[in-house]
């Protein structure tokens, strides 16, 4: 799945190879996804900022399509959830993993590590298991592992 939740992000995105060759489903969360003019995004509900949803139409937000995601993968069925990339901070100069934006906008780091702490409870509720496989990551909270060991434990 290929999922943002940033409308500029698809505008800087959409002509790219990448995006168009995508077989995979791609979606948006409603609030900026309206502005979204392409057929093959799905638009998923917001319910709230805080917190995991339990209700597959809608996800929480937590200030990031990070914290989307795992929503997302949770209702899915997800079980471990890995997560790659999710710095959480400003990592090698970059704000973002990936690079930076174009019009060089940062997320709110501290407000999306907060936010994710805060749903914790939810994935002790649910017995799911977010684990951490990003080197530079601000989630000093979650279990860290390496893909190495991530995989080998995955495939026995």
């Amino acid at each position: 799945m290929l999922y943002f939740a940033d409308w500029k992000w698809w505008q800087w995105h959409k002509e790219r190879a990448e995006y168009l060759t995508f077989a995979g489903e791609k979606a948006t969360v409603f609030a900026t996804g309206q502005l979204v003019d392409d057929p093959e995004v799905a638009m998923v509900r917001q319910k709230e900022t805080s917190g995991m949803s339990a209700d597959p139409s809608e996800i929480c937000t937590g200030f990031n399509s990070g914290h989307q995601a795992i929503n997302i993968a949770a209702l899915a069925g997800g079980e471990p959830i890995l997560l790659l990339g999710y710095d959480a901070q400003k990592t090698g100069g970059k704000a973002h993993y990936f690079g930076d934006h174009p019009d060089l906008t940062e997320a709110p780091y501290a407000n999306m590590v907060n936010e994710l702490r805060k749903a914790m409870p939810y994935f002790e509720r649910n017995s799911i298991r977010l684990l951490n496989a990003t080197p530079k990551s601000a989630l000093t909270f979650l279990p860290k592992v390496s893909l190495v060991d991530f995989f080998s434990e995955v495939s026995q």
